[in-house]
């Protein structure tokens, strides 16, 4: 599982460039793991791996543009909001009718 990176990292020159392969590598496993299904978020996750590519494949790229898009896809790899469990996916349907049945139909009525 891979872990958020808790304090930011300096990188230098190939530094950076291997950094930023090592995460969209990440990325991509993690986008193709199907623990995820939350559509925001993983168009974040797709976009922030795109640009990090982009910012890659400049050949003459700054180490802040290649901190900036590790820094970024960094932070949409974070934000990825993991699946429910299929038993939780019947169950909470279910509890959101039972206490619908116990409060009646008006809820968010007033009297």
């Amino acid at each position: 599982m891979l872990s958020p990176i808790s304090r930011p990292m300096i990188l230098h020159g190939p530094a950076a460039k291997q950094a930023l392969t090592n995460l969209i590598a990440s990325a991509k496993t993690l986008s193709a793991s199907g623990k995820y299904d939350d559509a925001a978020t993983t168009t974040a996750l797709a976009a922030a791996a795109q640009k990090a590519q982009t910012a890659l494949d400049q050949t003459n790229a700054s180490v802040d543009s290649l901190t900036g898009a590790n820094r970024d896809l960094q932070t949409a790899i974070n934000q990825l909001a993991s699946k429910l469990p299929v038993d939780k996916k019947t169950s909470l349907p279910n509890q959101l009718q039972s206490v619908k049945a116990a409060l009646g139909n008006g809820l968010g009525q007033s009297n």
